[in-house]
């Protein structure tokens, strides 16, 4: 249950809910198990993920974002919650911004030049802001595509 938590918290974040809004949390798909330790600790998730709610269901409603967990489905309604349009507009410039700052980056690393005379940490530092860079722009074009928007 702790990885839900933390699944629905970066969720949140990353789609910039604002930290006071209390937003239900579906369960869908998953089995009878997985549905006991909901039951079992809802009180704890609900606090600790700032939820409304959390509980089963058949389907994920319209304007819902959603990530698999441990073979469930877990859906988190958005709609009415946060302007999806601007969020839209927001994630794809962002998404932009670090598309230019990893084409930067990979200029750098694919110069032989720059590669033979920097300093091995400066090129070790650049291939992991590269990297972070990357798995970030990951995550924002997920959350694109979860809102409906196309990345």
């Amino acid at each position: 249950m702790v990885r839900l938590i933390e699944e629905t918290r970066s969720t949140r974040s990353e789609l910039n809910v604002p930290a006071g809004a209390k937003i239900p949390l579906l369960l869908i798909g998953a089995d009878v198990a997985t549905e006991a330790r909901l039951e079992r600790y809802q009180d704890l998730i609900d606090r600790m993920a700032r939820l409304e709610y959390s509980t089963s269901a058949k389907d994920a409603p319209k304007g819902s974002v959603t990530f698999v967990l441990d073979g469930a489905t877990v859906a988190l309604p958005l709609e009415g919650v946060v302007d999806l349009p601007a969020e839209s507009a927001r994630l794809a410039k962002e998404i932009g911004k670090l598309e230019a700052e990893i084409g930067k980056m990979d200029a750098k690393l694919n110069n032989a030049e720059f590669i033979k005379k920097a300093p091995e940490e400066v090129v070790e530092e650049l291939r992991e802001r590269r990297e972070d860079a990357t798995t970030t722009a990951a995550k924002l074009s997920h959350a694109l595509k979860q809102i409906g928007g196309t990345a």
